[in-house]
Order: C-alpha cells, then structure tokens, then sequence
C-alpha cells in the first residue's frame, strides 16, 4: 500500500504542479504493477488514468519554445528526470576542460540533508536559509487533498554545516500553506527579502481556465526572525500572465534578476533582468542575450557584488543535467559564459549556486545521490581575476599572517593597556579576544580573503564603533598594522542648586530665596551661562566632566554670595552634587565680609570633604565651627572689625599649624580665601592645641633619680602614640653657678635625655635640634633677685618643642 500511496504522490505532483506528463506517465505505469491484484486500486488506476487523459488533450503548451506560448503556467522549476537531462548532454561528461581545474576546489556535503530534497540555498548573515521539500502526504483522492499542494518548506540553520537549531520559516503571505516557495535573496542587510511564491491550484482541476491561473509570483517582504511578514506583489510590467521565479536582487537593490517562461526568450525557461527607477518603480524587464540564455532552460540566477552572473542550465555541452555556469559582466552585458566544472558540477543535476564575497566559499544543491542535497564548495586556490572559471596560472590559496596595532588615548595620546580587543570574522561570525600589553599593542593571527571588524573595550572609556576591514587581495604573507584610539567615558554630572536665606554666622534660615540670579563660568573656555532659579530658589546645571566651574549667586537686598569653585572629576558613572548658598541680607550699619576656608590634601592638593574647620576670633576669643563641603569649602561670614585664627581638624589627616586671617579694613562683602593644608597620615592625629611636658631635675645633678625616669618615660610614651612627632630640645639650668659651668650642665643633661629616650626605641631622627641654654631663659626673674629653692626649681628643666605633627 506503500508503494501505491508513493506513485499516486508523484503523479500529483508532476501533473498537477509541475506539468511534467512524462514523467506523470512514469509513474503511472508503476501505479499499474502495484494494482494488478486488487479491485480497489483498479478504480483508482482508472480514475488516474482519466484525469491524466483530460490533462495530455487540455492544449497546454510546453517550454520547447517560449516564443509560441499562449497559455501562462509554471515553468520546469523541478523538471529534473535523470533520465532525460543527463541523455541529451552525456557525450561532453568526460570532456578533459571540465576537470582540468578540479584541483582548485573541494566540496562537502552538508550534514543537515535527510531523505527529502533540500535545495535553494540562501544566505543569511552568518547561516543559511533552505527548501525542503516534503515527502509524505496523507492518502486522500477528494477535491481537498488536490487543492492543498504546498510542497516545500523553508527552514534557516545558524551554522550551514550544522544538524542542529534548524528553524522553520512561515511566511505571513494570503493562503501561503496552498503554495510554495520557489527561491528567495536578502539584501544586504538582512531585514528585506525577495521571494517567489506559487499561487495554489484551483478548487476545480477540471476547469481549464482556472489552471492558466496557477503560476509563480515574485514578493519582497520584511524579515523578524522566523517569519517573513508584510508581504507584498512585485510588480514588474509585462509579467502579469507569466510565471515568474528564483529571484536574485543586487547587493544595492538596484537590479532583480529572475527566471520566467515569458515569450520572447531563447527557449525552455530564460533569465531576465528589471531595474528599480528613481520613482521606485521596477522597469519593463529585459532578457540577459544569448550569452546567458539557450534553447534549453536556465534556471536560479545568483548576481554576485563584483557583477558576475552565476546561474543553471541543461543547455547542449554541459556535463549531464543542469549544470553550474559563470558569466562575468562587462558594460552591460554578461559575457564569457563558462562551464564551473568539477568537482562542483556532475552527471547529474546541479542547481542553485551561490558564493560568498571573496569567492572562497560556495553552496549548491545536486541530486548526485539520487534526491537534491546541499553541498558546500570551498575554492583552495583562487585566481587572480578573482573569477572561478579562469585558467589555473595565476592562482593562489589562504595563509596565515599577523595582525598587530596600537590602542591610544584619543585625548592624551597616551597608549592604553590592558585594553579588550575583540576581532570578528564577519563570515563565521568567530570571535577571538586579547589584551594590549603594557604598550598598548595587540597582536592576531588573520588569513587573507576575509572581512573582519575589529573592537576595544576598556573601564573608563568608550568602546569603540566595529571598525570593519578586508584582507581582500593580499597575495602573499605580510604584517597589517591597524591603530585604534578610544575616547574617555564622559558621564552628566548634575549640580542641583538652592538658594537660601542665612541669618547670622551660626543659624541658616531654611527660607528659599526665588528668583535670584546664578552666573556659572567655565574657567577653561570662560564661557559663561546666567540664569534664574525658580520660585523655591532652586535650579539644575548638566556639567561635563573634568571642568572646572566658578559659581556666583546675586539677588537685591541680599550680599553677593563668595565665587564657589566646583571641579567636575572624571568617574564611570554620572554623578550629582548637591549645593546649598546661603545669603546674607545686606545690613547699612554692620560690615560684613566671607571667609571662604579651603581644606586641601598637601600631596595632590584635592579638596577634603567632611573636614571640621575651627574659626577663632581672635579679639574676642568666641569659636566658631564648619563643616566642608563636597569641594572641601567651609563659608563663614564675619565682622571686618576683627582677625581670625582658622584650623582644621579630620581622621587619619594632620593640619601642622593654624592659619590666621586679618579682616580688619576689608571691605564689606569681600570674600578671603585662607587654604587649610592637611596631609595623610596612619598614625593617631596630633591637636594643634596639644603640648609635651618639661622635665625638671634636682640641682646640681645629671644623672637621673626615680622622679626623671618618670616624667622621661612619659614623654616616650607620647612620642611612640604621635609617630609623627618631631620635636626640639631646651635644656635650662638655674643661676645658681657660673654661666659656663651652667652651659655644660644644661649640655649633659639634654645629652643624657635624649641617650634615655633613644634606649626606649625613639629614633634619634625624631629630635630635631637640641639646645643647652644654661641660664640665659629662666622662667621668673631670679637673674634680678634672690629666688626661693622652689623658684630656682622651675628653672632647672628641659623643654620640648613641637616642630613638625
């Protein structure tokens, strides 16, 4: 039952789809040994016999000669009978041209074939679409089954030698599952495709007018993944009535080249040619001449994007069927049609041949093992004519050689390292990583006729725009250089701004100050940008990075407020600053002026945030405090009737003195900068207030009793919790005796202190300087008078000075 279900498939096929009656025939004879036996398959026989009979007297033309054709109707697209194609040519199979440069090439057969056909190659980025045609149907004889033909099947592999991650492929066109796709070409992007769809068979496949409407059209239609969608008729003039397939379309959309039955033609099936107006309209089509075209049929046309015509044809002095021909263009017109011969053509039918950009790889279908596979052509040596048909004596093949390049700042100039350098075969999509070394240099191995893009990516920098190159034309191994420069990343850095009133030095109003006027200037280029902040006293500037800013706020009835300095640094993220400015309302009888403290870092000179900075004054002695902001600023408004005295004060930073300010005779409303330096350490920080305690000693003596040890070891202590202490030695002694005598004493003892400390693991560069001043710095006046034991006491001592925190 198996064998009959088959033949009666065929004679469906070959009749009602492709009105091919001798094969119809073939079958049918086949039909007639399986039914010897069995009545119900004699009513079948009988009934095929019938249609097959209305059909061989229907008038149907053939594709002999397309010039006489009357009737429109599919053309041969699958009228490949071993048999018959291979007969009429047979005599040229084992003509030496067709293998002379065999060698030149290889082919693969690709893994994804099965038992059915697969045909039509396509290309699609780095994948192949396909035809399948199915080859099982369900055993109906009603109307239904006949007016239900779809045939083939498209499907898309990612890799094109993969049995794997096979797609199925729909195509939203109106009653597509009644029809089939016969061929189809991207445009070089991908997203826009050209195809050619058979209309389906009439509900009545005994109505002759209805069959006259059964032929193939051409679609262009929009590409999503698995669906091609939006789907719409191409019109070309003249080819209403005519069967129109395989289309190939130029890589600039310009020509759309295809196979129809028109009259006119040379013969059999011609190849044809329509050009897109400036309206974009296509023009009145035109027959490619009888270099291209024969007698026989010519059939799947592939246009190439150097202007060479491949397509196929069973045309007289081929190999046996259909076989593949180059026909490379000159001017207008395609000429010097050559034979591709083997190993990429056979005995058998050969069809649908495409090949990539650089010729180097190629796809086509044969039925060489009895049903249509897709194999794959390599080209190992390629002539220098970059034509595949040319002769083998300038030829050469693919090799290996490096390419090398720089990474550079694009601002500095400066060589980037360990920079990501990705490089991409287009063809394959492969893709391979390195790493510039410490000068900034990649290395990779290439191979000639490729395209590839090249890419950097790097923190703090943006990567760059695929930079696509070719080794087309290289004929032998040499180093390719390319340099990449990468642009640093620039993040918005947004300062969001609020005016406020301020009262007094301590107390800030929380009162937004509307309408007052912002002067923002760009210290660099010095341009300047006013404007107004909105009823709650705010606004919000959008800086770029590494600037640096200068901000002044002006508003009536209020004192200009102090320039704030806002340096914008370079990060990989954006960022935001908030900044609140206070002003002052402007008092007649009081002058006022702003002390503007800066709290920096004395290595690299950034601002310190979150520093405490003292504010002493010094006439008064009331004490004041702040905090910096994110620019390391701390304001305070003071009266210009007294000087000041500024400190600073934050963990793991030591400020080595304070700073004074004399504000007397400013003028109001001026602004004083006074520059807090602090520098880093990893020790406890030392107050500026803090100081170390004298030793005293007994008179007379140099050597150390219980008491000395003690206040010595105390001052050991601090030195080892301060370790960035460094001090000066004074060594007093009281009048008691002769200056010199009290010299040497003063010279012994500090000798003896110091020797004492450094025996508890002081190191000796901690002390500065020493200084043995006898008697000439006493503490009260007993030079003028006669002092008691306990004032000459205080005398006989040994101070410490705090040189450096």
């Amino acid at each position: 039952m198996n064998h009959i279900h088959v033949q009666i498939l065929h004679i469906k096929y070959y009749l009602g789809f492709l009105d091919v009656k001798l094969l119809a025939i073939n079958h049918l004879k086949k039909l007639s040994y399986f039914c010897q036996k069995s009545l119900v398959c004699f009513l079948v026989f009988f009934f095929i016999c019938f249609f097959l009979s209305y059909n061989l007297f229907a008038q149907r033309p053939t594709f002999e000669e397309n010039t006489e054709k009357t009737t429109p109707l599919l053309p041969g697209l699958f009228n490949f009978s071993k048999q018959d194609s291979t007969m009429q040519n047979v005599r040229s199979l084992k003509a030496p041209e067709f293998f002379a440069e065999s060698y030149r090439f290889s082919i693969k057969l690709l893994r994804f074939n099965t038992e059915s056909d697969e045909l039509f190659p396509v290309f699609y980025r780095q994948g192949l679409f396909f035809h399948r045609l199915k080859d099982k149907y369900p055993l109906k004889l009603g109307i239904t089954a006949w007016n239900k033909p779809s045939r083939t099947r498209v499907f898309f592999v990612t890799h094109p030698d993969s049995m794997r991650e096979q797609r199925r492929i729909y195509t939203a066109v109106r009653q597509a599952q009644k029809s089939n796709i016969v061929g189809a070409q991207f445009l070089e992007n991908g997203e826009h495709i050209f195809f050619a769809k058979t209309n389906p068979l009439p509900l009545n496949i005994f109505d002759k007018e209805e069959i006259k409407l059964c032929k193939s059209s051409l679609y262009e239609a929009r590409v999503s993944r698995s669906v091609w969608f939006s789907a719409s008729p191409v019109q070309i003039p003249e080819t209403e009535d005519y069967s129109i397939a395989h289309p190939s379309i130029s890589p600039d959309g310009k020509y759309l080249f295809f196979t129809s039955n028109m009259p006119g033609g040379y013969g059999g099936t011609d190849i044809y040619v329509t050009t897109k107006q400036a309206n974009g309209t296509w023009s009145e089509p035109q027959n490619l001449g009888s270099q291209v075209n024969s007698p026989a049929d010519e059939i799947t046309p592939f246009y190439h994007e150097d202007g060479n015509l491949y397509f196929a044809s069973n045309r007289q002095g081929g190999m046996g069927g259909f076989d593949i021909y180059e026909a490379k263009k000159i001017g207008d017109f395609f000429e010097k049609v050559k034979n591709v011969g083997a190993p990429i053509n056979s005995e058998d039918d050969d069809i649908s041949f495409i090949i990539n950009d650089s010729k180097r790889i190629g796809y086509f279908a044969s039925n060489r093992r009895g049903n249509f596979d897709i194999y794959r052509s390599n080209t190992l040596l390629l002539n220098i004519s970059r034509n595949i048909t040319d002769g083998g004596a300038d030829v050469f093949g693919q090799f290996n050689f490096e390419l090398t390049g720089n990474v550079f700042d694009s601002i500095t100039g400066q060589p980037i390292k360990k920079a990501i350098v990705k490089i991409r075969d287009i063809e394959n999509d492969d893709i391979r990583i390195g790493f510039t070394d410490n000068s900034g240099k990649y290395r990779f191995i290439v191979q000639n006729e490729k395209r590839y893009q090249l890419a950097v990516t790097k923190l703090n920098y943006q990567t760059t725009k695929d930079y696509e190159f070719s080794t087309f034309g290289i004929l032998r191994p040499v180093s390719v250089s390319i340099d990449m420069l990468m642009s640093p990343n620039t993040y918005r850095f947004r300062l969001n701004i609020e005016v406020i009133e301020k009262d007094t030095i301590s107390e800030i109003i929380k009162k937004p100050i509307p309408d007052a006027r912002l002067l923002l200037e760009e210290t660099g280029s010095k341009e300047v940008k006013e404007v107004y902040a909105d009823l709650q006293g705010k606004y919000t500037f959008d800086l770029q990075q590494d600037k640096s800013y200068k901000l002044t706020v002006f508003k009536e009835g209020f004192d200009i407020s102090l320039p704030y300095r806002i340096y914008t640094v370079r990060k990989n993220s954006a960022q935001t600053l908030d900044l609140q400015i206070p002003l002052t309302k402007t008092i007649q009888n009081k002058r006022r002026a702003v002390i503007r403290a800066i709290v920096t870092d004395t290595e690299d000179g950034r601002a310190l945030i979150g520093a405490t900075v003292g504010l002493r004054n010094k006439n008064t002695g009331q004490t004041y405090e702040g905090q910096t902001d994110d620019n390391g600023v701390a304001i305070f408004v003071v009266d210009t009737l007294y000087n000041y005295q500024l400190w600073a004060v934050k963990e793991k930073y030591q400020a080595n003195d304070y700073i004074d300010v004399s504000m007397i005779g400013i003028e109001s409303g001026r602004v004083v900068e006074a520059i807090l330096p602090m520098r880093a350490v990893n020790y406890k920080p030392v107050p500026l207030t803090f100081t170390l305690p004298s030793i005293y000693y007994p008179a007379g003596k140099i050597t150390f009793n219980e008491e000395v040890q003690t206040q010595l070891d105390a001052v050991a202590k601090i030195l080892k919790e301060h370790e960035g202490l460094k001090v000066s030695i004074f060594s007093h002694t009281d009048n008691t005796d002769k200056p010199k005598a009290n010299e040497e004493l003063s010279r012994q003892r500090a000798n003896a202190a110091v020797s004492y400390l450094l025996k508890k693991g002081i190191d000796r560069k901690r002390f500065i300087a020493i200084y043995s001043l006898g008697a000439t710095k006493m503490k009260n006046d007993c030079y003028k008078i006669q002092c008691t034991e306990a004032q000459h006491a205080e005398n006989r001592r040994i101070d410490f000075a705090i040189v450096e925190r």
